[in-house]
């Protein structure tokens, strides 16, 4: 993988676009669970108020259980499947 270059340009292989695409994807992760984290903790009656916050953050989770079913293993399924079951029944509490 180190080797194999992706034709992208000459300084770009197999490997730096793996680590890459990994390194991308665990900083959106980590930002959604920050940002919603906090607003959930700190914020809450700004997200309970705020719609779009509310489709977006379910959207996410949809989108990762989708995607992640389609391109890889079982485990990283189950666990956004979860986030995304929490989240519905948070909210439902919420505004129950």
């Amino acid at each position: 993988m180190k080797e194999v270059s992706l034709n992208i340009s000459s300084q770009t292989t197999m490997w730096k676009a793996w680590i890459g695409f990994n390194a991308i994807l665990s900083l959106g992760l980590m930002l959604f669970g920050v940002l919603y984290g906090y607003l959930a903790i700190f914020q809450f009656q700004v997200l309970l108020q705020d719609r779009p916050l509310q489709l977006v953050g379910a959207t996410f989770l949809v989108s990762l259980v989708v995607l992640w079913k389609r391109y890889t293993f079982y485990l990283p399924v189950v666990v956004f499947a979860i986030s995304l079951a929490l989240y519905v029944v948070g909210y439902a509490i919420a505004v129950a």
